[in-house]
């Protein structure tokens, strides 16, 4: 047996992914809604844990040189684009195990 993320919350993912993925320097808050909304899924997506940690490490970094202040503007790195660009490719039709 398969678990799935409903349409609407597939669909809600990838449209904040797309938009935070093609903007040039959004502000730590708008990452950390988004990383939110990515944790919430991972038991739909099987691979979803290795599709994170490099948007994670961008904002942990732009927090730390900010003095933790998240309405500051940061930077994402192409790694952090390339994962965000995976979640746009791949969330629609992400599934994950129930047992394995």
């Amino acid at each position: 047996m398969f678990v799935y993320l409903t349409p609407e919350k597939a669909l809600k993912l990838k449209q904040v992914a797309s938009d935070l993925c093609y903007s040039k320097n959004p502000n730590i808050r708008e990452v950390a809604k988004v990383l939110g909304l990515i944790m919430s899924s991972f038991p739909g997506v099987a691979y979803g844990l290795l599709h994170y940690c490099y948007l994670e490490q961008d904002k942990t970094t732009a927090l730390k040189t900010n003095k933790w202040n998240f309405d500051a503007k940061m930077c994402l790195s192409s790694q952090t684009r390339e994962e965000l660009e995976w979640w746009i490719d791949s969330i629609e039709s992400a599934s994950n195990l129930i047992t394995r």
